[in-house]
């Protein structure tokens, strides 16, 4: 279903804003940025101004941190489509409208958790990046909030990509077990019939096409750890794989074609 947010953020792989319009919102400054990234994630809850202040300007005095997290906020107002109702301020706290923002970090968490092939189909499109890529600003509190975030996201990526290959395993094998249960009359073409329309299948006991790109994904594992996927545990040589795929140190076409199929 279509969104009705009116901004739209993508921060995995970096930061895109975008107005509903299509027009892209352009924030002046990288502590501005991270700011609404930060206020994005989780999207909707409050934040404390006192909070905000030392996060993004913490080796300032008490009173410059506020007024230089008053100006941050007006600029962002400021960019924000009429009625400004996307960043929201409730007393000493500050928001953003879940109905009025739509951010791709929710909707890959969403997917991952959903856990259909459908939905794990649309995680490694969706998974740019690390989050914020490109993005790096000279405040302790900040670089940990983020370094830990970037962590947790990469772990939801790779285990979005076991479940996957865990559902195209198990499609493998239930297509196995049906050609096994098909009479072999039914395999082989009846006589005068043009193209062979009699025929089932006559890849005579090879796998799908759906086992074969996670085998080659897999190429590097151990026969054990393909089987330990979908066991709650990630086998070591399994995240080495996964962990380059995502992060852009290999890209392997198989497995990018893989995760974006639905």
């Amino acid at each position: 279903m279509k969104s009705e947010a009116r901004l739209e953020l993508k921060l995995l792989g970096g930061f895109e804003a975008q107005l509903q319009a299509g027009a892209a919102l352009v924030l002046p400054t990288k502590k501005t940025q991270a700011l609404l990234a930060y206020l994005a994630l989780p999207l909707g809850q409050s934040h404390p101004r006192e909070k905000l202040a030392t996060l993004l300007w913490g080796d300032m005095q008490d009173a410059q941190a506020r007024g230089n997290l008053r100006n941050a906020l007006s600029r962002i107002k400021k960019t924000l489509p009429k009625p400004r109702a996307s960043l929201r301020f409730d007393g000493a706290s500050v928001s953003l409208d879940p109905s009025a923002v739509d951010v791709d970090v929710a909707r890959f968490e969403r997917l991952v958790a959903d856990s259909s092939p459908d939905a794990l189909g649309q995680v490694a499109a969706l998974y740019r990046g690390d989050l914020l890529a490109g993005l790096v600003l000279a405040e302790r509190p900040f670089e940990e909030w983020l370094t830990a975030e970037r962590q947790r996201l990469h772990e939801l990526a790779i285990q979005g990509l076991g479940r996957l290959l865990t559902h195209q395993q198990k499609a493998g094998r239930n297509r196995r077990e049906q050609r096994r249960v098909v009479p072999e009359e039914m395999h082989r073409d009846e006589p005068g019939e043009a193209g062979g329309q009699g025929r089932l299948d006559q890849r005579d006991g090879n796998a799908p096409p759906t086992t074969q790109s996670p085998r080659k994904v897999l190429a590097k594992a151990q026969p054990g750890d393909r089987h330990a996927v979908g066991t709650g545990r990630t086998p070591s040589r399994f995240r080495s794989c996964a962990t380059n795929l995502f992060s852009g140190r290999s890209k392997p076409r198989s497995g990018l074609r893989l995760l974006n199929r639905r």
